[in-house]
């Protein structure tokens, strides 16, 4: 089970998709190779309390860095600037000030060695509990783990370190564990309701539940609570309908449940949704239908527009100001910006007929058409200049 921290932060989707993975993959090996070219990289040894080498941590600096005093010229060609469509930007931006706080404390008086300080679970066998739990066997994991807090009753402050824990009784099916463990204390964790949620494990879902899961929680608070996982199996979204899941839930932002099934739902999974409370009022969906890739996006639009759905000619998230000063600087576009930008030639042309304006901006400042052109969409382009638009660049 992956659960790399920082890669959850910078792309939130748990459940991404192969083309999205190899996205991720490719554009970080780019930033590392860039790195290395550029003689960019820093290596200090990492040892444990103790002394004992343990490993080496890699810092990475951009070729204009003063960071460590000593100024770094790059003698190679910078390449054109990209991300990958998964990547939450402003998390990425956050976490890389973050980080780069970091690196400034421990290069600036050159440390040599990085000492990790001892872990604090080292007198419980995790390994040796995990392998009872993968096992089945309740009540080797039941001594284990009694075995430790009698050892010292100060360590149930500890057990919000054992997510592998859960996962593993997740993982394995091993409900009974699962319940025991949450009964003693393990916190409940968002990353492994995901999982049993990916993993359609029902039982595991209506066990979090009953230890005090709200399951219209948000997943974090730039993505929508859970049912925008379970959209892709329509009896999987049924389930959580059913035990109040609300297709309107949002994020910190105007983003729903409802707004993912615009990209990835079934049709039937979608009516269901509005069957079951949905709303077009929430989740600025016309934009969102924009990314959908199925032959059946035309349907979507004639079936939201019948419904009243908003935004035709508004920039995404521009109806909440607060909103769309946080987030403008991701390039927050109309219905036809963001169909521009995915290519979608059909949305364009029926958004076109049905009265959305070529000439709305983006919160970067750039036409539909020039996002078209910028993304090689040259149908689209063509299309735009039938409709009067054209491009600044030219």
């Amino acid at each position: 089970m992956s659960r790399d921290p920082l890669k959850m932060i910078m792309f939130p989707n748990t459940d991404p998709s192969p083309e999205e993975e190899e996205e991720e993959t490719r554009w970080s090996i780019e930033y590392l190779q860039e790195s290395l070219q550029n003689d960019s990289c820093y290596f200090r040894k990492v040892t444990d309390s103790s002394g004992c080498y343990a490993g080496f941590a890699i810092w990475t600096l951009d070729p204009s860095s003063t960071v460590t005093g000593h100024k770094i010229k790059s003698t190679q060609k910078r390449r054109e600037s990209w991300n990958p469509a998964s990547l939450d930007v402003r998390a990425w931006i956050e976490v890389s000030n973050l980080l780069r706080e970091e690196r400034q404390r421990v290069l600036n008086d050159q440390h040599n060695i990085w000492t990790v300080a001892s872990h604090p679970f080292a007198n419980l066998n995790i390994d040796a509990l995990r392998r009872e739990i993968r096992a089945g066997n309740l009540q080797g994991v039941q001594n284990t783990f009694s075995e430790w807090l009698e050892d010292n009753p100060s360590n149930i402050s500890k057990i919000g370190r054992f997510y592998l824990c859960i996962g593993d009784a997740i993982e394995c099916s091993q409900h009974e564990i699962l319940t025991y463990l949450l009964s003693e204390g393990f916190p409940l964790d968002m990353f492994d309701i995901s999982l049993a949620t990916r993993r359609k494990e029902r039982r595991a879902l209506e066990i979090f539940i009953a230890h005090g899961w709200n399951i219209n929680k948000p997943r974090t608070n730039r993505d929508p609570p859970l049912l925008s996982q379970a959209i892709k199996d329509e009896k999987l979204a049924s389930w959580f309908l059913d035990h109040g899941a609300d297709p309107n839930a949002e994020c910190d932002f105007d983003f729903t449940p409802l707004s993912v099934a615009m990209v990835s739902a079934s049709f039937a999974t979608i009516k269901l949704l509005f069957d079951r409370g949905g709303s077009v009022k929430h989740g600025q969906l016309l934009h969102y239908v924009a990314r959908r890739s199925g032959p059946d996006r035309i349907k979507l639009l004639d079936f939201i527009l019948s419904k009243g759905a908003p935004g035709m000619n508004r920039l995404l998230h521009q109806h909440r100001p607060a909103d769309y000063l946080s987030l403008g600087y991701a390039g927050l576009s109309t219905p036809l910006g963001m169909a521009a930008r995915e290519g979608t030639l059909d949305i364009a042309r029926y958004l076109l007929k049905r009265g959305a304006d070529p000439t709305i901006k983006n919160s970067l400042g750039y036409l539909p058409i020039e996002t078209a052109e910028y993304y090689n969409n040259h149908d689209i382009v063509t299309l735009l200049s039938e409709f009067g638009a054209a491009s600044s660049n030219h």
